[in-house]
């Protein structure tokens, strides 16, 4: 360790310790406890500084930074997990950017986490916060640019470039001094860049190893959800899954199929032999927010017949309909999917929605009252968050949230009420599509917000 090093961590202690004397005080202020618990970090006394920012966190207002501080300490002393738990919260709090958490992807600090992360070392709840959109996202926007650094970066630092580097008194940061030769500024900036450059490629080894491990648990979620009936869960992870590997087909319709998907696996297992590429096809169409619903529309209507007869298309293709061609056009395909397909719930959930929207408060209330009993355990795992109320009778399905789906196995959305055992489709197919548009939907409201 050179005398510049020695000397910075010999500062920074004096520092901390001068912090730690005031807050032994009473002094609780959020500046003080946060800077003080930055200067035992970089003095290399990061275990002190994760218990006082523990100890002291009913002082903190946890916004993004202290988050982001709590994730370096933790990911430093090796409390891997809760380093990521904290990372994700952070950027959950940084809406607006004003800690730039896409640094994070440079940061030394970070650099154990990532390590561990990329070794497949991680267990599955720190894989999922790995591939969470948020850390995806904030990584796509890291570009290595130059920032400011610490002493851990400075301690790696060739000692022929320490003399140019300056230092923040408030913050205790380093940057590259103005009054530097611009040949040696030159080398800073290729020194440091080589540097982010390799923490960063830990990060996004990491992200890719998450997701491996996430594809190869997708076989467990899905048998898990079809043994306790959620056929619309079992089937989003093994969307999931052979999207991007559909090779893995025959291994999940191995599983599935016996647990009551037949129907669904039956279906694909009649489109592919005519089109191999039909489970490819489905992957274009999930990320709505890439293609059109005028698209989607023309990629499913390019479809082989063999792959046109199936009800899965037909669902898919009533998803679009009602964007493409209206209400009334993908209310007759969603009939026509509840009647082949009477145990699975996504179609009467997307019925009950037309029917809210037009104020058909009677045909709702009918579907609600023949849904299958897999409509208890649905979850809502598409881009667009769905609600359903049918008014007066006090049925409810509310999601969490906005939850897009990566993999995870619960991602909220439930019917709040118990439901009774329904009667049987068949005969909801009959009642409405005997009806005149009119007498289906006898009574008109006016929307109420």
């Amino acid at each position: 360790m050179t005398l510049a090093n020695q000397s910075d961590i010999a500062e920074q202690s004096r520092e901390a310790d001068e912090g730690l004397k005031l807050i032994q005080s009473g002094s609780r202020s959020q500046f003080l406890i946060g800077q003080t618990a930055l200067r035992l970090h970089f003095a290399g006394r990061t275990q002190e500084a994760y218990d006082l920012t523990r100890d002291m966190g009913g002082y903190l207002e946890w916004d993004a930074a202290d988050h982001y501080g709590m994730a370096n300490y933790a990911a430093q002393i090796g409390k891997y997990e809760e380093a990521a738990r904290e990372m994700l919260s952070g950027l959950r709090k940084d809406a607006d950017r004003m800690v730039e958490f896409d640094r994070m992807f440079s940061d030394i600090d970070f650099e154990p986490l990532y390590r561990h992360a990329a070794e497949g070392a991680m267990n599955i709840e720190t894989a999922f916060i790995f591939a969470n959109h948020l850390v995806v996202a904030a990584f796509g926007r890291y570009v290595g640019r130059e920032l400011e650094f610490d002493g851990l970066l400075l301690r790696r630092m060739p000692q022929r470039l320490l003399p140019f580097l300056k230092k923040d008194l408030v913050s205790g940061l380093y940057s590259i001094s103005a009054q530097a030769p611009d040949r040696m500024q030159g080398d800073i900036r290729k020194w440091l860049q080589s540097e982010y450059d390799k923490i960063a490629s830990l990060a996004r080894r990491g992200i890719e190893r998450a997701l491996e491990m996430i594809l190869d648990a997708q076989l467990e979620f899905a048998t898990s959800a079809a043994k306790r009936g959620d056929f619309f869960a079992a089937r989003h992870h093994m969307f999931f899954a052979i999207t991007r590997n559909p090779e893995r087909f025959a291994e999940f319709d191995a599983a599935l199929s016996p647990l009551g998907m037949e129907y669904l696996f039956g279906d694909i297992r009649t489109a592919m032999k005519d089109d191999p590429n039909f489970c490819k096809l489905l992957s274009f169409i999930k990320p709505v927010k890439i293609l059109s619903s005028q698209q989607i529309m023309e990629l499913l209507d390019g479809c082989s017949p063999a792959g046109k007869a199936t009800t899965l298309w037909m669902l898919l293709r009533a998803g679009v309909a009602g964007d493409v061609e209206g209400i009334e056009v993908a209310k007759d395909w969603y009939i026509e999917v509840i009647r082949r397909w009477p145990n699975d719930p996504l179609a009467f959930l997307n019925i009950l929605k037309n029917y809210e929207k037009t104020n058909c408060w009677d045909a709702a209330a009918l579907v609600f009252a023949n849904v299958p009993p897999a409509f208890r355990h649905f979850r809502v795992a598409d881009i667009h968050s769905q609600r359903v109320e049918l008014r007066g009778m006090g049925h409810w399905i509310e999601p969490s949230g906005y939850a897009p789906f990566y993999g995870q196995p619960d991602i909220g959305g439930t019917v709040d009420l118990p439901l009774e055992d329904p009667q049987t489709s068949g005969k909801l197919c009959e009642e409405i599509m005997k009806k005149p548009t009119d007498e289906a939907c006898p009574q008109k409201y006016e929307e109420v917000e």
